[in-house]
């Protein structure tokens, strides 16, 4: 299995645990008067606004990795950080958050999201050193 996938499915689903934990955690009543039924539980931080930017962070660092035309990139990481911001409105509107918990959750996933990216980071360098010390192993052995 790829290994960038392994990474995204563990992001994904830390990230959806931690906002379960945290709403565990402050117990945050919702605000009165919803205009839609349906919405339950605690209120920070938003779910929905968790997903939508932990989704496009994600999407957008590996958009960055990729080899497409720079302007390109600018163009669908600016669109998926509409999408993600749009998400967040779309619950304050909703009256099923307040905006400090799509706020909150925009802060969970930048603080969540930027640990992440650093031990990927660190992990990757990491590989890259122990390859090229096996390779020079390697080369070593055949003279």
């Amino acid at each position: 299995m790829n290994g960038q996938a392994i990474v995204v499915g563990i992001v994904a689903v830390i990230s959806l645990l931690s906002g379960w934990a945290f709403k565990d955690i402050f117990h945050r009543p919702r605000p009165l008067l919803p205009l839609i039924s349906g919405a339950g539980g605690y209120s920070f931080p938003s779910g929905h606004s968790l997903g939508g930017f932990t989704f496009s962070g994600v999407i957008i660092y590996l958009l960055w990795r990729t080899t497409i035309p720079k302007y390109l990139k600018w163009t669908l990481s600016i669109l998926l950080v509409l999408f993600a911001f749009l998400i967040g409105l779309s619950r304050i509107y909703l009256r099923v958050h307040f905006a400090s918990d799509v706020m909150g959750s925009l802060l969970l996933t930048l603080v969540w999201l930027s640990i992440s990216f650093i031990f990927l980071k660190a992990f990757e360098n990491r590989s890259k050193r122990r390859n090229a010390e096996l390779a020079n192993e390697r080369k070593m052995f055949l003279l």
